[in-house]
């Protein structure tokens, strides 16, 4: 293996220990930014680093490694405490791993870490596979397609729903439209009304945590299309994108939506946990 200051020499390594030891911050970090950088997650090293930082007053940044060095303690707390707080956001992981070595960014899995360091990154949200964590909201992040099309001898449904999830929110989740294809005064009317009863049954379900949505398309015909099942393909579309099975219970309770008589039929008002709507009416024509 390689290392990009060259190979671990511990001898620079001591001499870069005496130097902090004696107060000389600037020469220890000569030393240790050339090539005592150890293979692998280090902890001497970024310990190292971060006393050496802190002599020179770069309190951020000696954060940075006595965080990852995995010591705790009073001597170390307050620099520690400034970097997170500087670099930390809890509803996105991200902003903290941007901060840390790329050798470090390189560990996905919290189970690699020092187990102080591991327990603190649970503490500000971190996913236990930070790769997985990142596939995932790509996936929800992206355009999602929810269809519901079926034809029997009772006559045929039909619609088609293109939105996207946002982030987690509490309280009331907004439906924002930023219809593509065609103004909102232009569809049906009930179909946008559809969309947002589906939004609250898909979300009302157990364990399903609500988040904003932003419908970019609705599709649909005149002859087969109702409010109802316009909801019901939105319920598809929120399920695909958060990668869950709809179940076969609830396979057939939509299927029962869908094919309630009259196409001016309207998706039920259904919310197990009692979730109240509002309605962002934002688009682009």
């Amino acid at each position: 293996m390689t290392h990009p200051g060259g190979p671990p020499q511990a001898r620079k390594r001591e001499l870069a220990r005496i130097l902090i030891s004696s107060g000389d911050g600037r020469s220890a970090l000569r030393l240790l930014g050339g090539s005592c950088f150890g293979a692998g997650y280090d902890c001497d090293y970024f310990y190292l680093m971060g006393r050496a930082l802190l002599l020179t007053d770069s309190i951020i940044n000696a954060g940075r490694f006595l965080f990852l060095s995995g010591v705790r303690g009073p001597e170390v707390s307050l620099p520690i405490a400034e970097f997170i707080r500087r670099n930390s956001d809890r509803n996105n992981f991200r902003q903290l791993q941007s901060q840390f070595p790329l050798r470090v960014r390189t560990y996905w899995h919290l189970s690699r870490f020092p187990a102080s360091v591991a327990s603190d990154l649970r503490k500000l949200g971190w996913p236990e596979d930070t790769q997985q964590e990142i596939v995932r909201r790509k996936r929800v992040s992206a355009l999602c397609v929810g269809k519901y099309a079926k034809q029997t001898a009772r006559g045929a449904r039909f619609a088609q729903v293109a939105l996207r999830l946002g982030g987690e929110v509490r309280g009331a989740p907004p439906v924002v439209y930023q219809l593509s294809h065609h103004p909102r005064h232009s569809l049906p009317r009930g179909w946008l009304e559809g969309v947002r009863r589906g939004a609250q049954f898909a979300f009302g379900r157990g364990g399903v945590r609500p988040r904003s949505v932003r419908v970019a398309d609705v599709l649909g015909l005149n002859t087969d299309t109702s409010p109802a099942v316009v909801g019901v393909a939105t319920t598809i579309a929120i399920y695909d994108a958060l990668g869950l099975d709809l179940g076969d219970s609830m396979l057939l309770e939509l299927d029962e939506i869908a094919w309630q008589i009259g196409l001016d039929a309207s998706f039920p008002e259904r919310c197990e946990t009692g979730l109240q709507w509002s309605e962002a009416a934002q688009q682009t024509d």
